[in-house]
């Protein structure tokens, strides 16, 4: 099987090496069209926990530390729901909501980078935060 993409032959092997690296990045579907040339790409819902994972964290004796990935005002909840909030000893999975960064007009949100349990609140609600501040402390199920 040979198909023409760009006046370029592509073999069976090359696709099939295109559907490997697909899968190993959690593709789930990839459309392509010609006319007027449409992509669509869906990732599998891990490959989007991991899309949306927080930027950094640091992992120390089994914790992970979730880190700022910019500095701003840490919020542990929504501003519209300051009732919805993570809390110590909540259970959380890999890609679960556990915070905000408000910067300006600019909320940007902190998920879970593992399935775990919160231990701890490292920084005070509303507080001002740098980058690179640890803000929750998660304990990691294994």
């Amino acid at each position: 099987m040979t198909k023409t993409v760009s006046a370029k032959a592509v073999s069976e092997d090359d696709v099939q090496k295109i559907i490997a690296l697909a899968k190993d990045a959690h593709v789930q579907e990839l459309s392509l069209h010609e006319g007027s040339m449409h992509v669509r790409v869906v990732l599998t819902r891990e490959a989007e926990a991991s899309r949306n994972a927080p930027q950094g964290f640091a992992e120390v004796n089994n914790l992970m530390e979730v880190v700022a990935p910019l500095a701003a005002q840490f919020l542990p909840h929504h501003p519209c729901h300051p009732n919805s909030g993570v809390r110590v000893g909540q259970s959380v999975r890999r890609g679960d909501l556990i915070g905000f960064l408000l910067s300006g007009p600019l909320l940007t949100p902190l998920v879970s980078p593992c399935n775990g349990v919160i231990s701890q609140l490292l920084a005070e609600p509303n507080m001002r935060v740098g980058y690179g501040t640890a803000l929750v402390s998660i304990a990691k199920k294994i």
